[in-house]
């Protein structure tokens, strides 16, 4: 019988401002081989097109909710060319965002939220790096 393996949810153990965000949020899309932003117009999100240096504003006018999962699921699923794939996932996601930022061109509506996809090889790193504690 295929287990089912649970996402992994990691807690960042060291200083918890902006700037650390930014710093892993900018080292995890260097090692990415995905990333994207969505907005949330109404009950679902859809992708919009928005430069990373700008979503990285918001990190620090923003109230966010800061991520880093280690996404699994069906070790069937786990593998190369499947889109549910385990992998590390970092982000963030605007909490109560009601209007646009002046610093922004894009007519943003509700919350944003960074999706950044990476292999799951690059976990140790991160969780050293940065001291990831398991929650």
């Amino acid at each position: 019988m295929n287990e089912y393996k649970h996402d992994i949810f990691y807690n960042i153990a060291r200083d918890l401002s902006p700037h650390t965000w930014e710093e892993i949020c900018r080292e995890a899309k260097d090692k990415s081989y995905d990333w994207w932003i969505d907005h949330q117009p109404r009950w679902r999100r859809e992708k919009i097109d928005m430069d990373f240096d700008e979503v990285l504003k918001y990190l620090y006018s923003e109230k966010i909710h800061f991520s880093v999962i280690h996404r699994r699921g069906y070790e069937e699923c786990n593998v190369e060319d499947n889109w549910n794939k385990w992998h590390l996932e970092i982000g963030f996601c605007t909490m109560a965002r009601k209007k646009k930022l002046p610093t922004t061109t894009i007519d943003i509506k509700g919350d944003l939220f960074l999706w950044i996809k990476l292999d799951e090889s690059h976990i140790p790193y991160f969780i050293e790096k940065y001291k990831l504690k398991e929650l």
